[in-house]
């Protein structure tokens, strides 16, 4: 607590003193007891910093550059005892390439926030070096529904088969996970491209599965491809109660699949002032759902619906080839009686 909050109390409980006569001291006791409880609302919680390096060491306690930890699991390891304790976590990640680095982690649930940023100008690249997998995986802590406050800008993470996996329970929509804001990235040869053993495609760059408020702004998404079955990889893959998500100034180019699926009741989302370059199967942005009234391979036991009033506001396509450009979004299949109603897609 600082000096200007000490002497602010001191000067309210005085002036609850001085009305003694008129007013009864136990009142005034218990204001001071009642500013006493809200002081802890004055206090600052100090930011820490982490440091990864390519020369770093997992061993070390990465509180400075040389000694620094080698991968970001160490960091986010040596962040959990600090959670409760400090303001902003800012890991800190020193130019480099950072090869076949994964890592797991439910973020700050105690609201404050986890940033991982490179040093400075500093070029970072995570590079899954032909080993292809998951760079990062988001897990619910507890019971879900708490965001996990992560922030991470200015790097690029290439050669994965996906770079972000944030699953939740499909069934369950109180239990979403999310909260992440990506900002300024650049996501390329994402697929199963990424691993030349691979046994099945990849189906999402970023995939969002029952996950709420993530933000992804003013990044990149490029050459995102499958061997086999590429029409089914997305760069950004919104499924099962994804919702109140927004993508931003983004830039798709040379993606096989359709750059922006939504599936099964995610919405709304927003998605505006993006360019799509040759990003599509069928176009751009679009809804699917399975139907267990027309199809027997759906696995989810209560079935699925439309997803509903997804805004795309000032999106525009390009192509280096001739042929037409196709329609920004495209709602797959007849929705069924027994869904909501309304508008798959607000195009403004």
């Amino acid at each position: 607590m600082n000096n200007d909050t000490l002497q602010r109390i001191r000067m309210l409980v005085e002036l609850f003193l001085s009305y003694g006569r008129r007013a009864s001291r136990v009142l005034a006791r218990y204001c001071l007891l009642f500013l006493l409880a809200l002081s802890p609302c004055a206090i600052a919680w100090a930011d820490v910093a982490l440091y990864v390096s390519p020369l770093g060491d997992d061993k070390n306690d990465g509180s400075s550059g040389p000694k620094a930890v080698a991968t970001l699991q160490a960091a986010l390891k040596l962040a959990e005892p600090m959670l409760k304790s400090v303001g902003t976590i800012n890991i800190i990640v020193l130019g480099g390439r950072y090869l076949e680095q994964r890592f797991q982690t439910t973020g700050n649930v105690n609201q404050a926030p986890i940033v991982i940023v490179p040093s400075g100008t500093s070029s970072v690249i995570f590079d899954g070096n032909g080993k292809g997998g998951t760079w990062m995986t988001l897990t619910k802590q507890g019971k879900g529904g708490i965001p996990s406050n992560i922030t991470m800008a200015n790097f690029e993470v290439t050669n994965y088969e996906t770079a972000i996996d944030a699953t939740a329970d499909r069934n369950d929509k109180k239990a979403w996970i999310g909260g992440m804001t990506i900002h300024n990235m650049t996501f390329s040869y994402i697929g199963d491209i990424a691993n030349a053993n691979a046994t099945e495609a990849s189906t999402a760059v970023i995939r969002l599965v029952n996950s709420q408020g993530n933000q992804i702004i003013r990044s990149r998404f490029e050459n995102i491809r499958n061997r086999t079955d590429c029409p089914i990889l997305h760069a950004v893959y919104l499924a099962h109660y994804s919702v109140d998500n927004l993508i931003e100034n983004t830039y798709f180019s040379n993606i096989c699949g359709d750059a922006v699926r939504f599936r099964d009741e995610s919405g709304p989302n927003t998605v505006k002032l993006n360019t799509f370059k040759d990003s599509w199967s069928q176009s751009p942005t679009s809804d699917w759902f399975c139907d267990k009234t027309t199809r027997t391979d759906c696995t989810k036991t209560s079935g699925e619906c439309p997803s509903i009033g997804n805004k795309l506001t000032s999106n525009t396509m390009e192509t280096a080839g001739t042929a037409p450009l196709p329609p920004l979004f495209i709602g797959y299949f007849t929705p069924p009686a027994s869904c909501p109603a309304g508008p798959r897609a607000i195009i403004q």
